[in-house]
Protein backbone atom coordinates (compact mmCIF):
# COMPACT_ATOMS: atom_id res chain seq x y z
CA UNK A 1 0.00 0.00 0.00
CA UNK A 2 2.74 2.45 0.85
CA UNK A 3 4.25 1.82 -2.57
CA UNK A 4 1.04 2.90 -4.27
CA UNK A 5 0.89 6.07 -2.16
CA UNK A 6 4.39 7.04 -3.11
CA UNK A 7 3.59 6.50 -6.79
CA UNK A 8 0.55 8.71 -6.48
CA UNK A 9 2.50 11.39 -4.71
CA UNK A 10 5.20 11.27 -7.36
CA UNK A 11 2.60 11.47 -10.12
CA UNK A 12 1.04 14.49 -8.48
CA UNK A 13 4.39 16.26 -8.50
CA UNK A 14 5.12 15.28 -12.09
CA UNK A 15 8.12 13.21 -11.29
CA UNK A 16 8.89 10.02 -13.09
CA UNK A 17 8.95 7.24 -10.59
CA UNK A 18 10.58 3.94 -11.13
CA UNK A 19 11.44 4.65 -14.77
CA UNK A 20 7.90 5.49 -15.85
CA UNK A 21 7.04 8.80 -17.49
CA UNK A 22 4.02 10.49 -16.07
CA UNK A 23 1.89 12.33 -18.62
CA UNK A 24 1.82 16.04 -18.01
CA UNK A 25 4.78 15.85 -15.61
CA UNK A 26 8.17 17.48 -15.94
CA UNK A 27 9.92 14.26 -16.67
CA UNK A 28 7.69 13.61 -19.67
CA UNK A 29 8.23 16.99 -21.25
CA UNK A 30 11.97 16.62 -21.10
CA UNK A 31 11.82 13.13 -22.50
CA UNK A 32 9.40 14.01 -25.36
CA UNK A 33 11.72 16.63 -26.83
CA UNK A 34 14.73 14.35 -27.00
CA UNK A 35 13.21 11.32 -28.69
CA UNK A 36 11.64 11.26 -32.15
CA UNK A 37 8.07 10.07 -32.42
CA UNK A 38 7.69 6.37 -33.16
CA UNK A 39 7.24 5.47 -36.83
CA UNK A 40 3.67 4.75 -37.92
CA UNK A 41 2.69 1.12 -37.89
CA UNK A 42 2.37 -0.30 -41.37
CA UNK A 43 0.73 -3.60 -41.90
CA UNK A 44 1.36 -5.50 -45.06
CA UNK A 45 -2.10 -6.70 -46.04
CA UNK A 46 -2.62 -8.01 -49.55
CA UNK A 47 -5.27 -6.08 -51.49
CA UNK A 48 -8.72 -7.63 -51.44
CA UNK A 49 -10.01 -8.45 -54.87
CA UNK A 50 -13.74 -9.06 -55.03
CA UNK A 51 -14.70 -12.39 -56.48
CA UNK A 52 -17.86 -12.75 -58.54
CA UNK A 53 -20.59 -14.44 -56.63
CA UNK A 54 -21.40 -17.89 -57.82
CA UNK A 55 -25.00 -17.82 -58.97
CA UNK A 56 -26.55 -21.25 -58.75
CA UNK A 57 -27.67 -22.48 -62.13
CA UNK A 58 -31.35 -23.28 -62.09
CA UNK A 59 -32.74 -25.39 -64.86
CA UNK A 60 -35.71 -23.71 -66.53
CA UNK A 61 -38.92 -25.28 -65.47
CA UNK A 62 -40.93 -26.65 -68.31
CA UNK A 63 -44.39 -25.62 -67.26
CA UNK A 64 -46.93 -27.17 -69.54
CA UNK A 65 -49.88 -24.92 -70.34
CA UNK A 66 -52.99 -25.88 -68.49
CA UNK A 67 -55.30 -28.00 -70.61
CA UNK A 68 -59.05 -27.45 -70.73
CA UNK A 69 -61.84 -29.53 -72.22
CA UNK A 70 -64.19 -27.78 -74.63
CA UNK A 71 -67.28 -29.24 -76.26
CA UNK A 72 -68.66 -28.12 -79.61
CA UNK A 73 -71.78 -28.84 -81.58
CA UNK A 74 -70.72 -29.05 -85.22
CA UNK A 75 -73.74 -28.71 -87.50
CA UNK A 76 -73.95 -29.05 -91.26
CA UNK A 77 -76.79 -26.90 -92.63
CA UNK A 78 -78.31 -27.28 -96.12
CA UNK A 79 -80.60 -24.35 -96.89
CA UNK A 80 -83.09 -25.15 -99.67
CA UNK A 81 -84.89 -21.85 -100.09
CA UNK A 82 -84.02 -18.17 -99.95
CA UNK A 83 -85.77 -17.93 -96.58
CA UNK A 84 -83.56 -20.71 -95.22
CA UNK A 85 -80.47 -18.87 -96.47
CA UNK A 86 -81.54 -15.60 -94.81
CA UNK A 87 -82.11 -17.36 -91.49
CA UNK A 88 -78.73 -19.09 -91.78
CA UNK A 89 -76.95 -15.79 -92.41
CA UNK A 90 -78.66 -14.25 -89.34
CA UNK A 91 -77.69 -17.13 -87.02
CA UNK A 92 -74.16 -15.96 -86.37
CA UNK A 93 -74.86 -12.19 -86.37
CA UNK A 94 -74.78 -11.97 -82.57
CA UNK A 95 -72.38 -14.91 -82.18
CA UNK A 96 -74.86 -16.92 -80.12
CA UNK A 97 -77.18 -19.79 -80.92
CA UNK A 98 -80.19 -20.00 -78.63
CA UNK A 99 -82.41 -23.01 -78.21
CA UNK A 100 -84.61 -23.49 -81.29
CA UNK A 101 -83.11 -20.54 -83.18
CA UNK A 102 -81.86 -22.72 -86.05
CA UNK A 103 -85.03 -24.79 -86.29
CA UNK A 104 -86.05 -23.05 -89.53
CA UNK A 105 -82.93 -24.24 -91.41
CA UNK A 106 -82.72 -27.91 -92.46
CA UNK A 107 -79.84 -29.80 -90.91
CA UNK A 108 -78.06 -32.65 -92.57
CA UNK A 109 -75.81 -33.78 -89.75
CA UNK A 110 -75.03 -32.79 -86.18
CA UNK A 111 -72.01 -34.03 -84.27
CA UNK A 112 -70.76 -33.21 -80.78
CA UNK A 113 -67.00 -32.92 -80.54
CA UNK A 114 -65.04 -32.71 -77.30
CA UNK A 115 -61.46 -31.49 -77.59
CA UNK A 116 -58.69 -30.91 -75.07
CA UNK A 117 -56.66 -27.77 -75.81
CA UNK A 118 -54.47 -25.27 -73.94
CA UNK A 119 -56.30 -22.68 -71.88
CA UNK A 120 -54.80 -19.89 -74.01
CA UNK A 121 -55.14 -21.67 -77.37
CA UNK A 122 -55.86 -19.53 -80.40
CA UNK A 123 -58.98 -20.00 -82.50
CA UNK A 124 -56.97 -21.63 -85.29
CA UNK A 125 -55.55 -24.20 -82.84
CA UNK A 126 -59.05 -25.01 -81.62
CA UNK A 127 -60.30 -25.30 -85.22
CA UNK A 128 -57.50 -27.79 -85.99
CA UNK A 129 -58.46 -29.84 -82.94
CA UNK A 130 -62.13 -29.83 -83.98
CA UNK A 131 -61.34 -30.82 -87.57
CA UNK A 132 -59.23 -33.74 -86.36
CA UNK A 133 -62.33 -35.12 -84.58
CA UNK A 134 -65.09 -34.41 -87.10
CA UNK A 135 -66.03 -37.08 -89.56
CA UNK A 136 -69.22 -37.05 -91.57
CA UNK A 137 -70.12 -33.45 -90.68
CA UNK A 138 -67.21 -31.78 -92.45
CA UNK A 139 -64.53 -29.33 -91.47
CA UNK A 140 -64.77 -25.73 -90.37
CA UNK A 141 -62.27 -23.39 -91.95
CA UNK A 142 -62.70 -19.78 -90.86
CA UNK A 143 -63.79 -17.76 -87.85
CA UNK A 144 -65.32 -15.01 -89.99
CA UNK A 145 -69.07 -14.50 -89.87
CA UNK A 146 -71.25 -15.67 -92.73
CA UNK A 147 -72.15 -12.96 -95.26
CA UNK A 148 -74.11 -14.96 -97.83
CA UNK A 149 -75.37 -18.53 -97.74
CA UNK A 150 -74.38 -21.18 -100.27
CA UNK A 151 -75.59 -24.77 -100.75
CA UNK A 152 -74.21 -26.01 -97.47
CA UNK A 153 -72.41 -24.66 -94.44
CA UNK A 154 -70.80 -26.31 -91.46
CA UNK A 155 -70.79 -24.28 -88.26
CA UNK A 156 -69.08 -25.04 -84.93
CA UNK A 157 -70.93 -23.78 -81.85
CA UNK A 158 -69.27 -24.01 -78.43
CA UNK A 159 -71.49 -25.32 -75.65
CA UNK A 160 -71.91 -23.27 -72.49
CA UNK A 161 -70.13 -24.48 -69.31
CA UNK A 162 -73.27 -26.11 -67.83
CA UNK A 163 -74.34 -27.68 -71.13
CA UNK A 164 -73.64 -31.27 -72.22
CA UNK A 165 -74.25 -33.17 -75.46
CA UNK A 166 -77.45 -34.57 -73.87
CA UNK A 167 -78.61 -31.08 -72.85
CA UNK A 168 -76.86 -28.81 -75.41
CA UNK A 169 -78.40 -25.57 -74.16
CA UNK A 170 -77.97 -26.29 -70.46
CA UNK A 171 -80.61 -26.80 -67.81
CA UNK A 172 -83.97 -25.24 -68.79
CA UNK A 173 -82.47 -24.42 -72.23
CA UNK A 174 -81.16 -21.12 -70.87
CA UNK A 175 -77.50 -21.25 -71.98
CA UNK A 176 -76.83 -20.19 -75.58
CA UNK A 177 -73.99 -21.67 -77.60
CA UNK A 178 -71.15 -19.45 -78.86
CA UNK A 179 -70.10 -19.22 -82.52
CA UNK A 180 -66.51 -20.34 -83.17
CA UNK A 181 -66.01 -21.14 -86.85
CA UNK A 182 -67.71 -22.07 -90.11
CA UNK A 183 -66.87 -23.69 -93.43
Amino acid sequence: MSNQRSLRAAAAMGIAAAGFAVPGGLGMAAHAEDTPPPPPIQLSVPPITPRPLAVPQVAPMSVAPQQVTRTFQVVSYRPRTTTHKKVLVRLDDDGMLRSGEDRAVPRVTTQFVTVRVDRDATASEVVKAINSRTGRVGDVRTTQRLRAAAKSHTVAWELAPKATPRVPFGPRAASPQQFLARS
